[in-house]
């Protein structure tokens, strides 16, 4: 195409009158419009699709669609509308904004250019449909902004790389009109005094955290916070932290004391929407949240000084490195230079290790696990969130020994109790009741504290190979040697389950039970991850750990085929020797479990079905019967498979009948159980 000379360029540096926003915004556009048509780029031809509507909301007025030549027409129309306007406030905000961006000069014109073409819907329109051809369009754009070629070209290479944008395009100005709508609002409001006053829409100034470097003891944080001081106070670039753990454990709050210990201002990346106007800001249709935040990421790390002492923070970052490496993102390329390169010490928060890629995990300058605190720690701070609610040091400490339960859970539950009132009995109900419910939301089905007894536990009704006395060694050994491997094997109901319960209460330790249920996920490798997490917890809570019914997950690896359950059986092996807390196992079929396994266990006790004489006594004190007859005896004895279980069955009809059962109709509910066992079935009709 060649050049077309028609009308004088209209040149800005005329604009002399102030004028209303919306009259200055077609001001502007007309006369962007007139320089367009004035560039000599445009033929008629290239109007085909312009449309007296479409000028209509460019300049206020259609044009006469009624003239052969629509170039001319057009351009008289438009000439016609040159308004001399000013408007100072947005020449200041652009200006301000590409000086603090570090942008070329004459800069500011580009981005008053992008921010009229988003804030006016004809100029938008009528420029797309006149564009020329590919190697004409930023030469019409310079000539309409009154630019060498060559500096807008240098411009647009400077702007693609300040997270102003959406993508990463360096090629023409038309690529470059997807600026965040907050920034155009506040670059066509008032005048601002700062340039990180335009920023303000996609940040969030962190307050301090009510909690002390101290109440993060367990995690050893002090050369995390050496580190932060020296790279802060140096201005090094590049610096990632990477804080990572379960929901809930303080991550966000580690986050506030460290910006607290090195008198830093912490800001929190936030991904806004199209509309900064909205009560509930929307999101840009075509761009994630993730996106959105690794946008503004940047924009905010050219712009935010290295000398002003910043932390930046993004919570729940698993996103940004999920999509970044998509095909949705920007690339896993421009992910790491920015990592790489960036000028503000930045603190990455996530609940998901599992869904940042090595290859980023590898930036990280230091990473930490930010894992539930130890009891002792967990007290602290219930001492802290429950100042006024009159709560008893035994419930501190109960809850504080409770499995799983995280800083969050405690902070949320005191802060309803203190909003409601409650004080006392009031307020630990209502603290356990929440704890609880929020446990059971995240998918913690651990059973603690919920077997119940109907039988007191005596060591007289236990029938253990060897002698009873190896409970008594048992006791001793966990109050002196915390890592012991205990397998019980037996019938069901012989008394396991009993055993660990009273070990358990005996050494004052939190018993952990563990079912098939707890552990399997339905994908590949989550069952190992279960496994691992279930044993990190129990070590970080020095909590028993009972594994019932283990040989559901503890098959011979002889007879497995998918590869999947040799992974969980050596998983779980793996753990168990690695494991500093007591450890008991239960199964009723000890034939299933893996070679490998006995070897593994410390103790291995074997329980058998009561003894004749067990039997008698149990019957005695169960039916409150001081005097057997030799029918009752016999009748008893014949009954070779009872257990302790059999038993709290029978204990139970008692309490639940209406009436006192007679002996044979006791004997006869005792003979149902002891012939339901596997020993006593018989095959075929009857």
């Amino acid at each position: 195409m060649t050049r077309i000379h028609l009308e004088p360029f209209y040149s800005f540096d005329n604009l002399i009158v102030e004028a209303s926003p919306i009259r200055g915004h077609q001001g502007c556009a007309t006369t962007y419009a007139y320089n367009a048509l004035a560039s000599g780029f445009i033929g008629n031809s290239d109007l085909e699709y312009v449309t007296s509507r479409m000028i209509k909301v460019l300049c206020g007025k259609g044009f006469d669609k009624s003239s052969t030549n629509k170039l001319k027409a057009i351009q008289r129309h438009l000439k016609a509308r040159l308004t001399p306007t000013k408007t100072p406030d947005l020449d200041h905000n652009c200006q301000l904004l590409a000086k603090g961006l570090g942008l070329p000069n004459d800069s500011w014109k580009v981005v008053r250019f992008i921010v009229v073409m988003n804030a006016n819907r004809g100029l938008f329109d009528f420029i797309n449909k006149i564009l020329p051809e590919d190697n004409y369009a930023n030469a019409m754009f310079a000539s309409m902004l009154d630019l060498e070629e060559g500096l807008l070209i240098l411009i647009l290479k400077a702007l693609a790389t300040t997270g102003l944008f959406d993508q990463f395009f360096d090629n023409e100005l038309i690529d470059f009109m997807n600026i965040p709508q907050p920034i155009v609002n506040l670059l066509l409001g008032p005048k601002v005094k700062y340039y990180v006053n335009l920023i303000e829409p996609f940040i969030q100034s962190k307050t301090k955290s009510e909690l002390k470097l101290r109440h993060f003891s367990h995690l050893e944080c002090d050369t995390l916070l050496q580190f932060l001081e020296i790279t802060i106070n140096h201005s090094t670039p590049g610096i990632n932290i990477l804080l990572y753990g379960l929901p809930g454990t303080g991550k966000s709050e580690l986050a506030k004391v460290l910006a607290d210990r090195t008198h830093s201002h912490l800001i929190a990346i936030k991904p806004v929407g199209s509309e900064l106007k909205d009560i509930k800001p929307k999101y840009q249709k075509e761009v994630s949240s993730a996106s959105l935040r690794l946008q503004y990421l940047t924009l905010v790390q050219r712009l935010v000084s290295p000398d002003e002492k910043t932390l930046l923070l993004i919570d729940e970052c698993e996103d940004v490195f999920e999509q970044s490496i998509s095909h949705q993102g920007c690339g896993k390329d421009i992910l790491h230079e920015l990592m790489e390169q960036n000028t503000i010490p930045t603190v990455w928060i996530t609940n998901h290790i599992d869904a940042i890629p090595n290859s980023c995990i590898r930036r990280f300058s230091y990473i930490l696990n930010v894992s539930i605190p130890d009891n002792r720690v967990m007290e602290s701070l219930m001492d802290n969130s429950f100042k006024g609610l009159r709560v008893s040091k035994v419930f501190k400490k109960q809850l504080a020994s409770r499995p799983n339960v995280a800083p969050a859970n405690v902070t949320n539950a005191a802060f309803v109790s203190h909003a409601v009132g409650l004080t006392g009995k009031a307020a630990e109900h209502n603290i356990d009741t929440m704890v609880k419910s929020n446990l059971e939301a995240c998918g913690y089905n651990f059973h603690t504290n919920s077997y119940k007894p109907q039988l007191p536990f005596s060591t007289d009704y236990l029938n253990i190979k060897g002698g009873n006395q190896a409970i008594g060694q048992l006791e001793k050994t966990i109050n002196q040697q915390c890592d012991i491997r205990t397998l019980l094997v037996g019938p069901p109901g012989t008394g396991k389950t009993a055993v660990v319960e009273y070990l358990a209460n005996i050494s004052n330790r939190e018993l952990v039970t563990i079912r098939c249920s707890d552990v399997l996920g339905k994908y590949v490798g989550e069952s190992e991850k279960n496994i691992a997490r279930i044993f990190q917890q129990a070590d970080n809570n020095n909590s028993i750990l009972f594994f019932d019914e283990v040989d559901s997950l503890l098959l011979d690896r002889g007879g497995l085929n998918a590869s999947w359950e040799i992974q969980q059986v050596n998983e779980l092996l793996t753990q168990m020797e690695c494991f500093n807390q007591p450890f008991f196992a239960a199964t009723n079929f000890s034939e299933r479990l893996d070679r490998a396994v006995l070897r593994r266990f410390d103790f291995k006790l074997s329980f058998d079905y009561l003894t004749e004489k067990q039997a008698q006594n149990l019957f005695r004190s169960v039916t409150d019967t001081d005097t057997l007859t030799t029918q009752t005896v016999d009748s008893i004895n014949s009954l070779k498979l009872l257990t302790p279980g059999d038993f709290s069955i029978l204990k139970r009809r008692l309490k639940l009948s209406n009436f006192k059962l007679s002996t044979d109709e006791c004997l006869a509910i005792l003979t149902i159980e002891n012939n339901n066992k596997p020993g006593n079935r018989t095959i075929g009709f009857k």
